[in-house]
C-alpha cells in the first residue's frame, strides 16, 4: 500500500500497488457488505498501473516473449491493470 499522494516508481511490483483511499474503499465495502454464509472474494486492483513506462514494456522485460500482451499494445491501454 502506498501514500495516495506518493505513488510508487519501481518496476513490477509497483503494477499491483494500491492507494491507502482505495484500500479503504474495499475494506469498507467489504465491510458494508451483508453477511452471506461462505468465502468472501474481493477484487481490488486498480483500473491503471502507476508506472512510467507502459505495461507492456514492463512486462516483456521481465518474461520475455511467453507472455501475450497484445492487450496492452492497443491505442488507450498501455497503462491498462489487466493482469
Amino acid at each position: 500500500m502506498a501514500p495516495d499522494e506518493t505513488p510508487p516508481v519501481w518496476g513490477l511490483g509497483s503494477l499491483t500497488v494500491m492507494s491507502k483511499s482505495h484500500a479503504v474503499r474495499a475494506f469498507t465495502c467489504a465491510l458494508e457488505a451483508p453477511i452471506t454464509p461462505g468465502v468472501r472474494v474481493l477484487n481490488a486492483a486498480a483500473t491503471r498501473s502507476w508506472v512510467a513506462d507502459p505495461v507492456a514494456d514492463i512486462l516483456r522485460n521481465g518474461w520475455g516473449n511467453d507472455v501475450d500482451l497484445s492487450h496492452f499494445e492497443q491505442s488507450g491501454h498501455a497503462y491498462d491493470l489487466r493482469l
